[in-house]
């Protein structure tokens, strides 16, 4: 088994760690848009990997390493990241 995340779920974290309150744009599908997917690490673990982070926390992480290697701007309500 594994677990999954939908969109407004991701979004709803992102605001939550970048005190933002960004709203997530929805177009119309695409031809080859993956609607579903979920992750599985059941073999991982039957070779020894134990998680050591939930999945809020590696957002955590992953935003703040970005932080400290990037300039965010917003440029026209838009949050762009420049590597530094």
């Amino acid at each position: 088994g594994g677990n999954s995340i939908n969109l407004n779920s991701l979004v709803e974290n992102l605001n939550t760690i970048l005190k933002t309150n960004l709203t997530p744009i929805f177009l119309e599908e695409r031809k080859g848009d993956i609607k579903n997917s979920c992750s599985d690490i059941s073999k991982a673990k039957e070779l020894g990997f134990v998680p050591k982070v939930t999945f809020l926390e590696g957002l955590e992480e992953t935003v703040k390493s970005h932080k400290e290697r990037s300039i965010i701007q917003k440029v026209k309500g838009v949050y762009k990241w420049k590597i530094k």
